[in-house]
């Protein structure tokens, strides 16, 4: 009886900590470039108050530079781009939140309500940032990225026969 009782005593604890994952592949806003300012607005795209009503609507994972590289062509955009979406996420007491992205390429800065949460450096691994206490707690949050694929000689690949396209992969 007594091995009964620890076994269920580990997987009521298992329970209640058990991960939930919400893919956010959709609803994302995409805009190639830094922007200039419109009048009116703050400078950073990462402000909540930014008016993104006229960037792209993608899904991630997304590239650009891919078609352009596709059809031979070694002038492909290279530089910033910016991503942005809302996240509704009303946090609960006693429960983290993180951010996990599967990969961006090269440089991402990543922005929760307009405060900066971290930077990742590096086109090909996952990444991830705890956001628990940037969460919003009426629930309405906005998420931005910055993402950066120019050349930068402390991130590899450096050279290839392959183009380095700027993406953001899943989260």
């Amino acid at each position: 009886m007594r091995p009964f009782l620890i076994l269920l005593a580990v997987f009521v604890s298992l329970n209640l900590f058990a991960r939930e994952s919400t893919p956010l592949d959709s609803g994302w806003k995409f805009m190639q470039g830094d922007p200039a300012g419109v009048a009116g607005q703050a400078m950073n795209p990462a402000d909540p108050n930014w008016i993104d009503s006229n960037w792209q609507t993608i899904s991630i994972p997304h590239c650009w530079g891919w078609q352009e590289a596709q059809a031979g062509k070694t002038n492909y955009y290279r530089g910033p781009g910016w991503y942005r979406r809302e996240l509704d996420v009303t946090p609960q007491k006693d429960k983290k939140y993180f951010l996990r992205f599967e990969a961006a390429s090269s440089v991402a800065d990543v922005y929760l309500n307009g405060n900066f949460i971290g930077e990742h450096r590096g086109a090909f691994g996952a990444f991830c940032f705890e956001i628990t206490t940037n969460l919003s707690a009426t629930g309405t949050n906005l998420l931005a990225v910055r993402v950066d694929n120019t050349r930068f000689p402390d991130i590899a690949p450096l050279s290839g026969d392959f183009a380095v396209y700027g993406t953001l992969e899943s989260i």
